[in-house]
């Protein structure tokens, strides 16, 4: 057989199975929708349901219809509902009485955990908007070595630093008990020097006040860039 005539009959037999399976077989779903002929009428609202007060669990005086406003919302899934042990909700409710306690009060938020809050990325997100809400500056609690560069400040050190972590085959027990589970040991010539990081968020980028954390013995200069004259050694 000549190869024209191969060619046109494979073809023939693709085009007869095409419109074989066009008749016979049932039709995708994509085909079953036509568009309505006009415009569709609006759904008709839901109703809602107005929920009773959420009792809060451990708390030393229950909310009242004074304390809270009612609000109205449907049913929460039980899916997304709040579970957990006695302990966990003992340490919840304990956390949102010394809220309610912290009124009008400073307060401070600790937050640490892996490298996208080390990089500053979640904790910058949250400190940004507490700062705008409620005031303050500043690029809150950094330590000068941490396996992701955090994003908060430009920081180099010098000199022996180094890290110790408190989990690892080498674990350090003091490190342990500290929030970001390691420490940065410092020799006597060593320096570690902060500066404003333009990429950093807006509150961020400037502040006026700074604390030092530490534990041992030692001395340490504080030398400010835009003064001539560094502070006096200060003892640990």
């Amino acid at each position: 057989m000549k190869s024209w005539a191969s060619w046109g009959l494979m073809w023939g037999s693709f085009l007869a199975l095409w419109v074989a399976l066009d008749t016979w077989m049932p039709a995708p779903p994509w085909r079953l929708f036509s568009p309505p002929a006009g415009r569709m009428a609006p759904m008709p609202p839901k109703p809602v349901q107005v929920l009773g007060l959420p009792e809060a669990p451990n708390a030393s005086t229950p909310l009242t219809t004074a304390d809270v406003e009612r609000l109205d919302s449907v049913p929460l899934s039980p899916s997304w509902k709040i579970a957990g042990s006695a302990r966990a909700w003992f340490q919840l409710g304990t956390f949102f009485q010394k809220l309610e306690q912290a009124h009008r009060m400073q307060v401070d938020v600790y937050h640490w955990g892996d490298s996208q809050i080390e990089g500053d990325r979640i904790t910058g997100a949250l400190r940004e908007h507490f700062q705008k809400e409620h005031g303050g500056q500043g690029a809150g609690w950094v330590m000068p070595l941490t396996p992701a560069p955090t994003f908060a400040v430009r920081q180099s050190t010098t000199g022996g630093v180094r890290r110790v972590a408190g989990f690892g085959p080498r674990r350090n027990a003091e490190a342990r008990r500290l929030p970001f589970f390691a420490v940065n040991r410092f020799d006597s010539a060593s320096t570690w020097t902060l500066r404003s990081n333009p990429m950093a968020r807006a509150h961020c980028q400037t502040w006026s006040n700074m604390a030092l954390w530490q534990a041992g013995e030692g001395q340490w200069d504080v030398s400010p860039r835009t003064t001539s004259s560094p502070s006096a050694a200060a003892p640990w």
